[in-house]
């Protein structure tokens, strides 16, 4: 048998519920949406060793022989340029969707090409 009250407890209880399931989808959207934003990356110069980079940044999400920013398209300066620094590993950071950002590494493991962007 349910006393009186009982349901605007458990009531009260849902909505708490229902809350904290909506807050914590509204932070996980704005992840996902915002990226990360890698404060770090203006501290990254060149000259700067791999473990310097991996110091500030951390782990790359990617570390490839392949420059990858985003689409060629929009970004035909910034591939140039990329293939001319004489980077031969590139050290890719993802911030979400948005954002990447791509750190080249000369053959003696030293920053020589740094770029930021996305779709």
């Amino acid at each position: 048998m349910m006393t009186k009250g009982s349901g605007t407890g458990r009531t009260l209880f849902l909505l708490a519920g229902l809350a904290a399931i909506v807050v914590l989808a509204y932070l996980l959207w704005q992840r996902y949406t915002d990226g990360v934003e890698y404060p770090e990356w203006d501290q990254v110069h060149f000259g700067h060793s791999r473990e310097a980079v991996l110091e500030l940044m951390g782990e790359p999400a990617e570390e490839t022989v392949e420059f990858r920013l985003g689409p060629r398209k929009g970004h035909e300066q910034i591939y140039a340029d990329a293939e001319k620094s004489g980077a031969v590993v590139w050290l890719i950071y993802h911030g979400g969707p948005r954002l990447t950002c791509v750190i080249g590494l000369a053959a003696d493991d030293r920053v020589v090409f740094k770029a930021r962007g996305g779709p």
